[in-house]
């Protein structure tokens, strides 16, 4: 039987060029460990990853996690049977990656904090400030699952079976504050 083990680590740092209020340096980390054996009629792997992910602007960013086994095994020559496990889950916490109206745009950072809808000295006229007053949270849950069974019944002649399932449920929540231009001509919008 040959055994491995496999752990890798990624850490990366991304800086905004654009300097203004809610703009912050971004870490991003990686870990990924995965266990695996092969032997004369078994194999097997097991794996499992978790990835951060922070957003340029303050308070935005994402989570993922996952793992994955597989396995499988040839009893005799005429039948192997096994299977692949998967589940992934993500949270999200990212205004800057939806299109939806209202919401910030790609080139939110190149706007002048004086485009801001709201002029009240009590509020923070900046991007923070519209950040502030507009929420975006997702979370994503997916698992795909297959068993297999195959049958050598003649020479030539092999019979498969498969059997699956992918299933997969989102979540997505937003609010629109007074800060946006739809919270604005709303007074406060969810979607």
């Amino acid at each position: 039987d040959k055994m491995s083990i496999d752990v890798n680590s990624n850490l990366g740092i991304r800086i905004s060029e654009v300097t203004a209020d809610g703009i912050t340096p971004a870490i991003q980390h990686y870990h990924n460990l995965a266990i695996g054996s092969k032997g004369k009629s078994t194999h097997f792997r097991l794996s499992a990853f978790f990835r951060d992910t922070d957003g340029v602007y303050a308070g935005t960013g994402s989570e993922s996690y996952g793992a994955r086994a597989t396995f499988g095994a040839n009893k005799t020559d005429q039948m192997t049977f096994g299977g692949t496990f998967s589940l992934y889950m993500n949270k999200a916490d990212t205004p800057a990656s939806t299109a939806w109206y209202g919401a910030p745009s790609l080139t939110l950072t190149s706007r002048k904090i004086s485009s801001f809808i709201y002029n009240d000295p009590s509020r923070i006229n900046s991007i923070e400030g519209w950040l502030s007053d507009y929420d975006n949270h997702a979370s994503n849950f997916r698992t795909t699952d297959n068993v297999y069974l195959n049958l050598k019944l003649a020479p030539g002649f092999m019979w498969k079976n498969n059997v699956g399932v992918d299933f997969q449920q989102s979540t997505r929540h937003v609010w629109y504050g007074n800060a946006t231009s739809f919270g604005y001509a709303n007074n406060g919008a969810a979607a």
